[in-house]
C-alpha cells in the first residue's frame, strides 16, 4: 500500500542528466507517473521515446534532431515499424515525429522547451500547440517562422503565457504579430471555434499575462527593431525584458519609449549584447514610468566611464535596485570611483557583479574602499571576474596553498575546492602572486565594508563562503518549526543498492522519526547528498529541536512522523 502511495512521488519526473542510467523497462513501467520530462540537450545518444508513455506532463524539455528521415516518414504517415525507434547512438537529439506524438499526448503542459540541434530551423507546426491553451512558459530555439507560425502559436497561448524565450528563429516579421499569416483549413476551423473567446482573430495580438520576454539571436532580415518593438507593445504586464541580440545600430530610444508606455510594471532589464554607454543610459533612464522602478539590471558595455550619464541613470533606481551585474569589455582602472558611487547610493543591493575582459586592477579595488557602501547591510553575493571571455588557467600548487592560507586568516572557505581543474597551463610565480594579491585585496574590501550579510564571494572562477556554522543558536530551539539547509550541488556518484536504501530509510526513522516527504526524482542515485543530509540530522539531534516539523536539506524534504 505504501509503495503504491509513494510511487507518484518518487517517479514524478525524469531528468536525463541524472537518470540516464535508469533501465528502459523501469521507464516504461513508471513513465505514466512523470509530470516532468527533461531530455537534455547534452545527450550523447538518442532517447527511445516510445518508452515514455507520459500523459500527465506539466514540464517538458526536449532537444530535437534535425533528421532527414523526418520528411520521408511524414509522407508515409509515420509508419515504418522498428524504424520509429531510432537507435543511432552517435547523434544528438530526439526524433521529431516521436516528439510530436509525445507532445500531443500531454495537453496540460505548463512549461515547454523545444530546441533543435543542427541544420536549418524546421518550420513550427501550429497543430502541435492546439491543445496547449494553458501553457505558461515557452522556449523555442532554432525554428523557422517564415509562414507566420510564431504568431499563430502565440495566439493559442496568449491567454496563459507568462514567460517566452526565443532564439535562432528565422523568418520572423513584425506583421506576423497582428493578423494570422497562414490560412490552413485546420487553423481556420480552430480559430472559428475558439478564437473569438480568446481573441485570436483580433488583429492586435495581446499577451495579457506575459511577464518575461527573452530574445536571443533572431534572423529578421533587418527587421529586429520593428519586431521587438511590436512584441513589447503587446505585453501590458511585462516585468522582465532580456535580450542577447541588440546591436549598436539598434534604436534604443524607441525601445525605451515602448517599455515606458506599454509596460508600466517593468522591473528587470537585462542587456547582454554589448552596447555603447549612452545607449544603455537611454534605456535605463527612460524605460520606466516611475523612478525608481528597476529592481534588476544587467548590462554589457565597453567601458562604464565612456559616458558621463550612465551612473546617474543607474542611481535613479537606487532605492529599488537589488541585483546589479555589469560586464565591461575593457578594464576600469580609473573607474573605481564610479562603481563606488553606485554601491554607496544603492542601499538595497543584495547582489553585485563586475566582470571584465581586462584585468582587475588593485587600484580599482582600493578606490572602492574609500567610502562606506550603502548596501553593506543587505549585500549577500559579491562577484569580481577578470578575463571573462578567456578560459581560466589551472592554479599552481603554491597558489592554492596561498589562497587557503588567506581564507583561513579571514574566516572564509572555498566551495567545491576539490573539483577537478580543467584550465590550461599552470601559470608562473608572478601570476600566482598577482592572483593572491587580488584575492587578499577583495577580502580586505569585504572586511573594510563590514559586509556582514555576505554569504557568497566569487573571485574569478572560485566561489567562497564564510566558515560553516558548527552550532545553532539555542535561543530558537524550543520554537523552531521549520529549517532549511542548502547542501550545495553535487554530482551523482552511483545508483544506490537496495540494502543501502533500506539502511538509509531505517536510519531516518531511528533519528527522531523522520521520513521523506518530497524527493526530487533522481536524488536516490546521489549518495553524497544523502550522506550530507544524515550528517546534518546528527547535528540537529544534539540541539534537541523538539518543535521542528519540517526540514529541507538541499533537494530533499523531510517531515517529522
Amino acid at each position: 500500500l505504501w509503495s503504491k502511495a509513494l510511487l507518484p512521488i518518487l517517479w514524478r519526473g525524469y531528468w536525463f542528466d541524472s537518470m540516464k542510467g535508469v533501465p528502459g523497462e523501469i521507464i516504461r513501467r513508471h513513465g505514466y507517473f512523470f509530470m516532468t520530462l527533461h531530455l537534455s540537450e547534452w545527450a550523447r545518444h538518442n532517447h527511445d521515446i516510445p518508452l515514455f508513455n507520459c500523459t500527465s506532463l506539466i514540464d517538458f524539455t526536449i532537444l530535437l534532431r534535425d533528421d532527414k528521415r523526418d520528411t520521408e516518414r511524414e509522407a508515409e504517415g509515420g509508419r515504418g515499424g522498428r524504424s520509429d525507434i531510432i537507435d543511432v547512438r552517435n547523434q544528438q537529439g530526439v526524433d521529431t515525429l516521436q516528439a510530436k506524438r509525445l507532445l500531443r499526448s500531454n495537453p496540460h503542459l505548463k512549461a515547454l522547451s523545444g530546441r533543435r540541434f543542427g541544420g536549418k530551423g524546421k518550420a513550427l507546426d501550429f497543430e502541435d500547440f492546439i491543445a496547449l491553451s494553458g501553457l505558461e512558459r515557452l522556449t523555442l530555439s532554432n525554428w523557422n517562422s517564415s509562414g507566420g507560425q510564431l504568431g499563430d502559436v502565440l495566439r493559442i497561448v496568449a491567454g496563459s503565457l507568462k514567460e517566452i524565450r526565443l532564439d535562432y528563429i528565422d523568418g520572423v516579421l513584425p506583421e506576423q504579430l497582428s493578423a494570422s499569416a497562414t490560412s490552413t483549413s485546420t487553423q481556420e476551423k480552430y480559430c472559428a471555434g475558439k478564437g473569438t473567446e480568446l481573441g485570436y482573430r483580433d488583429a492586435g495580438l495581446v499577451l495579457a499575462r506575459l511577464e518575461l520576454l527573452e530574445v536571443g539571436e533572431i534572423g529578421l532580415s533587418g527587421e529586429i527593431d520593428e519586431f521587438l518593438l511590436e512584441f513589447v507593445k503587446r505585453c501590458p504586464r511585462l516585468k522582465a525584458f532580456r535580450t542577447f541580440s541588440l546591436f549598436r545600430s539598434f534604436d534604443v530610444d524607441r525601445l525605451a519609449a515602448c517599455l515606458r508606455e506599454y509596460c508600466p510594471d517593468i522591473e528587470s532589464l537585462e542587456l547582454h549584447g554589448v552596447l555603447k554607454s549612452h545607449q544603455v543610459e537611454t534605456l535605463v533612464r527612460h524605460c520606466s514610468q516611475n523612478q525608481p522602478q528597476l529592481q534588476k539590471l544587467r548590462i554589457a558595455i565597453h567601458n562604464l566611464t565612456d559616458g558621463q550619464g550612465l551612473v546617474p541613470a543607474i542611481l535613479q533606481h537606487a532605492t529599488a535596485l537589488e541585483d546589479l551585474w555589469i560586464y565591461s569589455t575593457h578594464s576600469e582602472q580609473a573607474g573605481g570611483s564610479h562603481f563606488l558611487e553606485i554601491l554607496v547610493g544603492c542601499a538595497r543591493l543584495t547582489r553585485f557583479a563586475y566582470l571584465t575582459d581586462g584585468q582587475l586592477d588593485l587600484d580599482f579595488l582600493e578606490a572602492m574602499q574609500q567610502e562606506r557602501w550603502g548596501c553593506r547591510g543587505t549585500l549577500r553575493e559579491l562577484e569580481f571576474r577578470e578575463g571573462y571571455i578567456d578560459f581560466p588557467r589551472r592554479q599552481t600548487d603554491a597558489e592554492k596553498q596561498e589562497v587557503k592560507r588567506l581564507l583561513s586568516e579571514m574566516g572564509w572557505e572555498e566551495v567545491l575546492e576539490d573539483i577537478k581543474d580543467e584550465g590550461e597551463g599552470g601559470g608562473d610565480n608572478d601570476d600566482s602572486q598577482k592572483n593572491a594579491a587580488t584575492l587578499r585585496k577583495v577580502l580586505e574590501l569585504v572586511q573594510c565594508q563590514q559586509l556582514e550579510a555576505l554569504k557568497a564571494l566569487i573571485v574569478g572562477v572560485q566561489t567562497f563562503r564564510r566558515g560553516r556554522l558548527i552550532a545553532f543558536a539555542p535561543v530558537s530551539r524550543d520554537t523552531l518549526q521549520e529549517l532549511e539547509c542548502h547542501l550545495g550541488f553535487t554530482h551523482n556518484v552511483r545508483r544506490q543498492t537496495d540494502p543501502e536504501m533500506q539502511a538509509r530509510n531505517g536510519l531516518l526513522m531511528e533519528m527522531g522519526g523522520w521520513a521523506e516527504g518530497n524527493v526530487e526524482a533522481g536524488l536516490e542515485e546521489n549518495l553524497l547528498q544523502y550522506n550530507l543530509a544524515l550528517e546534518a540530522l546528527e547535528v540537529l539531534q544534539t540541539q534537541e529541536l523538539n518543535e521542528l516539523q519540517s526540514l529541507n536539506l538541499g533537494r530533499m524534504d523531510l517531515r517529522c512522523v
